[in-house]
């Protein structure tokens, strides 16, 4: 039986005007030229009518005093442009951490509420989302741009809490968080306390492993505490002894156990010594960790 070889195909290769590759890349290419000319030729014309104009398009600005008050920020009166710019990106971030950190809550809220078992939680949570989904964001902008723009300038007297809480046509207003005097050392008591409560929950666990029982030495489960430091490294910060004897009797007087610190100074230990003596006040009813804290 013979075999017959199948007819050999022969393919030409098109034109380039036809090449269908050719065609792609040189279409590309012819558009790409001509955005870049149409750029080139729009950034001269920009060039030259700024320059008719007699406006600058240099850098300069960043170190000249922009002469404008910004309304809120770090700095309301830059004395240079570059200073308006950071005063406004410092801005920006504070809003958009601010914006965050509501957002966030809210959505979190309002997610548990539409899976919360209370028929009107889920409801309103239901209501929340299907009306901020269905009402566009550009309306939503002006709706509340044309509500702030009906209130009152932001002052003292603009509620609703007068000097936490204001509402005004700049938006919502409240205190911030600055750091003044007396916060490190605020910082330090509150430290000194961390390692008292880690030092009497190391001590109570280790009388437990000991007798097997429950132990509640000075401190009781069912009682109140209170961390007492009354020294300092600055003579102008120390309270009278004797008010301190008072204090410490008072709270002893309503039941509250009583825990004194200090630093590992003597002197610190030997003032905590005497506002003890000075009270009367023995050592069952008080835990005196003076100087016992640091390390």
């Amino acid at each position: 039986m013979a075999s017959t070889a199948p007819p050999s195909i022969h393919h030409e290769r098109p034109p380039l005007y036809r090449d269908v590759t050719v065609v792609k890349w040189g279409v590309q290419i012819i558009a790409l030229l001509l955005t870049l000319g149409a750029l080139w030729f729009l950034a001269n014309q920009a060039g030259d009518n700024l320059k008719a104009s007699n406006v600058p398009t240099d850098y300069d600005f960043l170190s000249v005093n922009p002469g404008i008050d910004l309304s809120s920020g770090i700095d309301t009166d830059p004395d240079t442009g570059g200073r308006a710019l950071w005063v406004g990106m410092v801005n920006t971030l504070r809003m958009a951490i601010a914006g965050i950190f509501v957002a966030t809550l809210i959505g979190v809220l309002v997610g548990l509420s539409r899976l919360s078992n209370n028929w009107l939680l889920k409801k309103l949570g239901t209501v929340f989302v299907e009306t901020l989904r269905n009402v566009p964001l550009l309306v939503q902008i002006l709706f509340y741009g044309a509500v702030f723009a009906s209130l009152d300038r932001v002052s003292l007297d603009v509620g609703p809490v007068n000097g936490w809480f204001h509402v005004s046509n700049k938006g919502l207003s409240m205190p911030r968080v600055h750091i003044a005097d007396g916060f490190y050392q605020w910082m330090i008591v509150i430290i000194i306390g961390l390692f008292a409560a880690n030092f009497l929950r190391k001590r109570r666990i280790a009388q437990q492993d000991l007798s097997g029982e429950e132990t509640y030495p000075i401190l009781k489960e069912e009682k109140s505490y209170c961390v007492i430091h009354p020294t300092s490294r600055r003579e102008k910060k120390l309270w009278d002894k004797e008010k301190f004897g008072q204090l410490i009797n008072l709270l002893l007087e309503k039941d509250v156990s009583v825990v004194v610190t200090s630093g590992p100074d003597s002197h610190e230990i030997d003032y905590v010594d005497e506002i003890l003596k000075k009270a009367g006040i023995v050592d069952k009813k008080v835990l005196n960790l003076a100087g016992k804290t640091s390390h």
